[in-house]
């Protein structure tokens, strides 16, 4: 694996019951990935959680709750950093309805999520980033520049 929270098994059996449509599981296999995610991905991985609730709270009947976590969603996606960012999911989110139903909030595309090569190099920047502020003292320092007298 990788080190991106896309490649995780949590995070790929999240899109696959999201595409069998058992959303509720999705939401729960994507959150576990989401708790333990301290980078600029969280809040793509929470847009995903949100927009897998939204489809639970339609399939209950239930539009003002779905309606509100589907606009939440699109919040959080359209303030991902550059290279994280998820055009087509955005686009097919903004083009729902008002009153989204169901089986429209079923075929956005979340199984793509990730899986371009900038967001797996942007996770992957974060995550050694983040190692070497870590507290850690076996986590990789980087070399220091050297400077050359003249």
């Amino acid at each position: 694996m990788d080190g991106s929270p896309f490649a995780s098994p949590a995070f790929i059996h999240g899109c696959a019951l999201y595409e069998s449509g058992k959303l509720f599981e999705a939401h729960e296999e994507w959150e576990t990935v989401w708790m333990t995610e301290q980078g600029p991905v969280r809040p793509l991985l929470q847009a995903l959680i949100q927009i897998a609730a939204a489809g639970v709270h339609l399939g209950r009947g239930r539009e003002a709750p779905a309606s509100r976590l589907l606009a939440l969603a699109g919040e959080k996606l359209r303030r991902l950093p550059k290279g994280l960012q998820e055009p087509g999911l955005l686009a097919a989110l903004e083009a729902l309805p008002s009153n989204p139903t169901l089986a429209a909030v079923r075929q956005l595309p979340v199984g793509s999520v990730g899986s371009s090569a900038a967001a797996r190099e942007a996770t992957e920047a974060t995550i050694r980033a983040s190692a070497v502020r870590s507290d850690d003292p076996n986590a990789p320092v980087p070399p220091t520049p050297s400077i050359e007298s003249s």
